[in-house]
């Protein structure tokens, strides 16, 4: 064997066992897709991002969804309108409120519904204005977060809470003076 034929030997079998390189659909190098709307898809030209032109499938989708949501937030917003407060769409029957009343009345109060207290809603308890046992709804209109002091506070019998619309709370304190609070705003 000669010494000149080996290193030839060695490099086509290396190109033999090389494998070619398999490029993805939609890859720069590969050729361009063409859209539905007539765009490749590609940053700054129509219909890819950045670029002008029609929204794809998800964001299409991202849109549809979103202005469901809206038209059932203001058809909802104005049955509670109609109703003078609280129309009990969002109402449960059971004594917990679900995870969506749940997460709705966290997102309303942000803080512990007693008029000094700081305490962030996620970690305070949800309870209802007028009792569970006596005929008080689980529903936005008679559900308040209070830290674990003032939900025992009012329990005090001397103690009165009354909600006056969804969100706005009366407290009476045991000397007749009232503090009202509503739901605080949301951070930007």
């Amino acid at each position: 064997m000669d010494v000149d034929e080996e290193p030839e030997r060695c490099s086509k079998r290396s190109e033999t066992f090389r494998r070619p390189r398999r490029r993805l659909p939609g890859h720069p190098e590969c050729s361009p897709i063409r859209h539905r709307h007539g765009g490749t898809g590609r940053p700054g030209e129509p219909g890819g991002p950045g670029g002008l032109g029609p929204a794809g499938g998800i964001a299409a989708a991202a849109f549809q969804a979103a202005a469901r949501a809206l038209a059932q937030a203001l058809a909802e917003a104005e049955a509670d309108a109609a109703a003078g407060g609280c129309a009990h769409h969002g109402e449960s029957r059971a004594y917990r409120p679900p995870p969506r009343l749940r997460d709705y009345i966290t997102a309303r109060d942000v803080t512990c519904r007693f008029p000094p207290c700081r305490q962030p809603a996620w970690r305070a308890d949800l309870d209802h204005t007028e009792p569970w046992d006596d005929g008080g709804r689980t529903c936005t209109c008679n559900i308040g977060g209070g830290c674990r002091r003032h939900h025992q506070l009012k329990q005090h019998r001397r103690w009165q809470l009354k909600q006056t619309r969804p969100g706005q709370f009366t407290w009476i304190t045991p000397a007749g003076r009232t503090y009202t609070t509503g739901p605080d705003t949301q951070p930007a």
